[in-house]
């Protein structure tokens, strides 16, 4: 043991080989440290494997054994042998702490959480079971429950750095930046070489408005793991918010190649890979087919089959129900569910915008409907609309689906960042200087929508100018006189906080729809037609408009959307 903690292999595989045959679990543990350190995988779980079997040194060895095989992604093998090690000594927290996390491997969250509580109470002083019940609870989205958790850690291990950064993040999804902030800010001063650390320092000074130190951290985490996609991703985000977008898309692009890459082991502790709905599946299928009938790929075929499998096993639910990924799905599934399966580069040159716009036109129109709105028939020219379309339904960077309503989302901080969408931006910019001149892009995105689903709900954007336009052909749209967007001439108050004005829960409805009725706001409705834009305020409240689609792939409606400037900075004047 003392060579191997040495890192001295070789003298370590000398002093083995004149007992490596005996039947004595700490010469098939030894065995099994030496070729996990070789990175000879199948060797480590064999020799793990049978120490495990044997059982004759000490409960703690044989746990270790098992929890290294949980590692390797040996998950059958590991609950054979630990079933078969409780037996022997039952009442053992090892026991429950390898089931817990045999568990969580297979996305069984609830059982992975009630057998990481068991742990807890037979072995109330490990820190590290309250740290793995809190991510779990984080997981499921028991946000209170997780802080309980990480909070009886921290009273056992007030200085562990990891632990305050698994606070920090559980903070960050809570809204409490400031509490964020200072757990990030505790993390990096306990470990100053932790990337993490310093990623999650980034990104809570930027919450705070702190800039200068959220770009200096970024750049650290960078310095410290040029490689981590989470560093990429925060370096990315204040690239952005300083206006340098195509610096930001280099690392959006580098991270969403890691963070959603196809995994040859499947396993992932982000959301997007362990929670799915019937209308994603049924969206990804729909994806599959249409990337087989235009690609002439088998692989696409076969996955699409893969998927089918799984939708047709699920439990009844809605179809805009978010559920865990089950724990038996095929090993294809998880290989490459909500992952960067196929991009499909525009690949454009040319002019984007449209060489019929009135520039003149559409700038009097948008200022002189206070505060701000106009749409725009055309935008694109033919030959990017058509590079936009096809990017959009081939690429399968439609990563985000948590919505009521069962749409889908492609981020910029994910991956939507094809050089012609900036393109796009810039021309904007140069075309229309009285409305988007003087606003850098702050956000982009695109929806997608089940035809038989609804759209978006009442909501204000922080922002200055929303531009949204739509690439679906008209000919999907069954309503002419439908399908587009409502906006209402009443903004946000200022002193109302995002979740009250961008948020689809009752009660943030109910406070909007009795603003507008106490402010009696009145609502313009733009049709839905392909390549039109809407320009507006993004302060104003609006939701998508009712629409009636046709069902299949190619008649989903997408829009894309880009906002421009800070809340509270819109120009009414064009001045």
């Amino acid at each position: 043991m003392s060579c191997i903690q040495q890192n001295d292999i070789a003298r370590a595989e000398f002093f083995l080989d004149s007992v490596r045959d005996e039947p004595d679990a700490r010469v098939a543990y030894f065995n099994g440290l030496i070729a996990q350190s070789r990175h000879r995988k199948d060797d480590a779980v064999r020799y793990f494997g049978r120490a495990a079997e044997l059982d004759n040194f000490n409960q703690e060895l044989t746990s270790d054994c098992i929890f290294k095989l949980i590692g390797f992604g040996a998950l059958d093998l590991a609950e054979k042998l630990n079933r078969r090690s409780a037996e022997k000594t039952p009442g053992y927290f090892g026991h429950h702490f390898c089931s817990g996390m045999i568990h969580l491997h297979r996305n069984a969250l609830e059982l992975a959480l009630a057998e990481f509580r068991t742990t807890a109470i037979l072995n109330p002083g490990l820190p590290q079971i309250h740290i793995l019940a809190g991510q779990t609870l984080r997981l499921l989205g028991r946000l209170g429950e997780s802080e309980d958790a990480f909070l009886r850690a921290l009273a056992l291990a007030p200085n562990d750095a990891g632990l305050h950064e698994n606070l920090a993040a559980l903070f960050m999804d809570c809204k409490e930046h400031q509490a964020a902030y200072e757990h990030a800010k505790k993390a990096v001063s306990l470990n100053s070489q932790s990337p993490m650390a310093w990623a999650l320092l980034s990104s809570t000074a930027r919450e705070l408005k702190l800039s200068d130190e959220a770009m200096s951290a970024a750049e650290h985490a960078c310095r410290l793991s040029p490689e981590d996609p989470e560093c990429r991703r925060s370096r990315g985000t204040m690239l952005k918010e300083l206006g340098n977008l195509r610096a930001a898309a280099l690392d959006f692009d580098f991270a969403t190649s890691r963070r959603f890459a196809v995994s040859p082991d499947g396993f992932s502790n982000m959301k997007e890979h362990r929670f799915l709905s019937r209308a994603k599946l049924e969206h990804d299928i729909e994806q599959l087919d249409y990337l087989h009938a235009h690609r002439k790929d088998e692989r696409f075929l076969d996955l699409g089959n893969v998927y089918r499998s799984v939708l047709k096993d699920l439990p009844e639910s809605l179809r805009t129900d978010i559920l865990p990924v089950p724990h038996d799905v095929p090993a294809p599934f998880n290989q490459a569910y909500n992952r960067l399966v196929n991009l499909q580069p525009t690949g454009f040159s040319g002019t984007a915008l449209s060489a019929s716009l009135d520039t003149e036109a559409v700038e009097n129109d948008y200022f002189n409907r206070e505060p701000g709105i106009t749409w725009i028939d055309n935008l694109l020219s033919d030959e990017a609309l058509a590079a936009l379309r096809r990017y959009c339904l081939e690429s399968t960077l439609w990563f985000d689906f948590n919505h009521s309503n069962g749409y889908l989302g492609a981020v910029f901080e994910s991956g939507f960042t094809d050089p012609l969408l900036l393109q796009i931006c810039d021309e904007l910019k140069l075309r229309f200087p009285r409305i988007f001149g003087r606003y850098p892009l702050m956000q982009m995105w695109a929806f997608k929508y089940d035809s038989q689903l609804q759209g978006i709900q009442l909501h204000g954007d922080v922002a200055a100018v929303n531009l949204n336009f739509w690439i679906t052909p008209d000919e999907a749209n069954l309503d002419p006189a439908s399908g587009g967007l409502r906006i209402w001439n009443k903004a946000a108050p200022a002193d109302w906080r995002f979740k009250d004005f961008n948020s689809g829960d009752d009660n943030a409805q109910s406070r909007i729809h009795e603003f507008l009725s106490a402010n009696e706001a009145s609502e313009i409705v733009v049709p839905y037609r392909q390549n039109r834009a809407v320009v507006f305020n993004s302060d104003l409240f609006h939701a998508t408009d009712e629409f009636h689609f046709r069902d299949g792939y190619e008649n989903r409606r997408i829009n894309i959307t880009m906002l421009f400037g800070l809340r509270n900075e819109a120009s009414t004047t064009g001045q």
